[in-house]
């Protein structure tokens, strides 16, 4: 899978798509949400089962992504608020709890390591991984120290 290329938003009303994902096109709808682009038929990204299109963003660091999404907002204010519901739960979730090698468990957790409130949100997922044995062990033990400072916040 290539790495999604930013590049700033093409807006083709009612869609505005702001990146590529080998040679697919992920955006925004300006009232259904995310969405992307399939041989020239966009399809609603509803449901954790189809963040499995969203993987590759994961790919991205997630301070350039949120900052690149900010962007986009300003320039396009009319998609602000479907780039806002950016299904990044469900694509962590799915990333964390569908993956049967660790690339993009590893993937997540880079994208949670500073983020205690997106943890908790995934607290199931977490613990599943660090008990799966099929999983490198470094991502097990990101998953555990992960659990862990969560029991320590909340005590």
């Amino acid at each position: 899978m290539i790495a999604p290329a930013l590049f700033l938003a093409d807006e083709a009303r009612p869609y505005c798509w702001l990146m590529e994902i080998s040679g697919r096109k992920l955006g925004v709808h300006l009232r259904d949400g995310w969405c992307m682009l399939v041989h020239d038929q966009a399809h609603l990204i509803n449901s954790e089962s189809m963040c499995v299109h969203l993987l590759p963003v994961l790919e991205l660091d997630v301070q350039d992504f949120l900052e690149f999404l900010a962007g986009v907002e300003l320039r396009f204010p009319d998609y602000a608020a479907s780039v806002r519901r950016f299904p990044a739960k469900s694509l962590l979730k799915h990333a964390l709890g569908t993956s049967v090698g660790g690339y993009w468990p590893t993937k997540a957790l880079a994208w949670l390591e500073d983020d205690p409130t997106m943890q908790q949100s995934v607290k199931a997922e977490l613990e599943a991984l660090a008990r799966n044995k099929a999983m490198p062990q470094e991502a097990r033990q990101r998953g555990r120290r992960m659990m862990r400072s969560l029991c320590a916040i909340s005590v």
